[in-house]
């Protein structure tokens, strides 16, 4: 209950959760370079497949926020992604 009541107390007073998540520094401030990734998979994501947007992305050599693999699942995980909207979930 501790931590559910200090997660809301979080959430109510507007703090950043503090993960580091693309786009974003961990202190909510906003990557140029990532965003400009996000709005261009938000464009391709109309007419091409996730796992061909993830492939290209690594084949540019654009890291993922953690210098993983792109993954279809990723990259849908950041379109769908309150936080990319600047909201804050709790």
């Amino acid at each position: 209950m501790r931590l559910l009541g200090k997660h809301l107390e979080l959430a109510e007073s507007g703090t950043w959760p503090g993960q580091k998540c693309y786009g974003y520094t961990a202190e909510a401030q906003i990557l140029p370079e990532e965003a400009a990734v996000i709005r261009e998979m938000a464009a391709r994501v109309l007419h091409e497949g996730l796992n061909a947007i993830g492939r290209d992305l690594s084949a540019r050599g654009i890291p993922t926020a953690r210098g993983a693999a792109w993954r279809a699942a990723s990259i849908r995980n950041i379109l769908k992604s309150p936080r990319i909207a600047g909201l804050r979930v709790h």
